[in-house]
């Protein structure tokens, strides 16, 4: 399992990353464990965020020579918008800007340059959001994270 210090560090490493490659850039970063913890952290936020989940952890009993764990991560990149304030143009306008950081996102994790320890698994999906963590919209990013032991 990721050590959750470690795996903070890594989150910020992706912002300082992801903001030296995109025009836009990404304001904050949050880890929680459920959504509800989400809401009460990021409630108030202004700006573009990078939230996770605390990484579900997964290994291989049955391969135990193979010393690695897989981490399930869901990455968000959200901004706070009131719902219906937004023309459907400015909504537009505004998913977009939210994917080209997310492109971003992506781009740094398949170059793998990241973390010395880790690595993406095989396979990234990325979903739109709206109103999640009581009123952002966004993308999410759902990928394993393999930690190598």
């Amino acid at each position: 399992m990721i050590d959750i210090t470690r795996f903070r560090e890594l989150i910020l490493e992706l912002q300082t990353k992801v903001n030296q490659e995109s025009e836009e850039k990404i304001n904050g970063c949050f880890l929680a464990v459920k959504e509800e913890h989400m809401v009460k952290k990021i409630k108030d936020k202004p700006g573009v965020l990078l939230c996770a989940n605390y990484p579900d952890a997964e290994y291989d009993i049955e391969n135990s020579d193979n010393r690695r764990e897989d981490n399930q991560v869901i990455f968000f990149i959200c901004e706070k918008v009131s719902p219906g304030s937004e023309t459907d143009e400015e909504e537009l306008l505004h998913y977009a800007k939210l994917q080209r950081i997310m492109e971003a996102l992506k781009r740094v994790l398949r170059l793998n340059e990241f973390c010395d320890r880790f690595s993406s698994g095989d396979k990234m999906r990325t979903e739109w959001e709206y109103s999640i963590f009581g009123g952002f919209n966004g993308l999410s990013l759902g990928l394993t994270i393999v930690d190598y032991d």
